[in-house]
């Protein structure tokens, strides 16, 4: 059961938004600009928690466990500390309730809702793929009927459900929060990264300064060989004849068609920009990438 002391939700989606900034700001300007907003944000979105859903392709088993249970001096009534130790058989009755499997299992449950009830509730074990409730319906003191196993089973499980009904609530409401977060993250990011391009363009210009060549993974994806990008060819006229590497002209391409696709989801960047300062644009994208 989680306690006040314990971590939230929105806390853990707050850290986790933080984390994620930091590293997309860290990422290379190329690998920004030229993949398209909604794959960075789904591949982002692979950091979040998924909810704790029942398998309901799979059914719901019981079980009944014997065994021999130690019952302690201190433990048993206070006429009969005196006797020591006592062994008496204990029963269990064991049902899984199948899940679907989650990697975040644990995770999803240190964390708890906004909202605590102070009501005493069930903790939740779960193994592998099932969420385990194990009821002892006879042993020291105990000796269960069939109608209260029924009651105490149904009450416990109902119990679960509400439970992880409420976390995963939260959890899809932080997903959809954080999804838009990213999104407008990345999108201000991409605004950013091109106006730096634009004005570097613009210094280039000024000063009559190429710039430097960048070995980023864009420029290893274009790499993808050792041919030159225009190779030559052994001439046949007098004229030197060009072939354009096929492979290569179509990673370019599609360097280009992200950054105009950035153009018509971002258009009040670019909407003061003329026909050649947007070339230029493209123009010092395609310079980070080639001499």
């Amino acid at each position: 059961m989680n306690r006040l002391r314990d971590k939230t939700y929105q806390q853990y989606y707050s850290e986790l938004f933080d984390s994620l900034k930091i590293k997309i700001a860290q990422e290379q300007d190329d690998y920004i600009i030229a993949n398209p907003t909604e794959d960075l944000v789904k591949y982002y979105l692979g950091q979040s928690l998924q909810p704790i859903e029942f398998d309901d392709s799979k059914e719901e088993v019981l079980s009944h466990d014997k065994s021999i249970k130690t019952i302690y001096a201190h433990e048993r009534e206070f006429g009969y500390q005196q006797e020591g130790d006592l062994k008496v058989e204990s029963e269990n009755i064991i049902v899984k309730l199948p899940i679907v499997p989650n990697s975040n299992v644990q995770q999803v449950l240190s964390l708890r809702t906004n909202s605590i009830s102070m009501s005493p509730k069930p903790d939740i074990n779960i193994k592998g793929s099932y969420v385990v409730i194990n009821i002892e319906i006879k042993g020291y003191g105990k000796n269960l009927g069939d109608e209260q196993i029924a009651q105490q089973i149904k009450s416990i499980k109902g119990d679960i459900q509400g439970i992880l009904s409420s976390k995963n609530s939260e959890i899809k409401s932080e997903n959809i929060k954080l999804e838009q977060n990213l999104s407008q993250f990345i999108e201000q990011r991409k605004q950013k990264l091109d106006s730096d391009k634009s004005r570097l363009s613009n210094i280039m210009k000024l000063t009559q300064i190429p710039l430097a060549r960048k070995d980023s993974e864009t420029v290893k994806k274009i790499k993808v060989n050792t041919k030159p990008f225009i190779k030559k060819i052994k001439p046949k006229t007098p004229e030197e004849d060009y072939q354009l590497d096929h492979e290569k002209v179509v990673d370019i391409i599609q360097l280009m068609n992200n950054q105009c696709l950035q153009f018509e989801k971002t258009p009040k960047t670019y909407e003061k920009l003329g026909e050649e300062n947007l070339r230029d644009l493209l123009l010092a994208n395609l310079n980070s990438v080639f001499e």
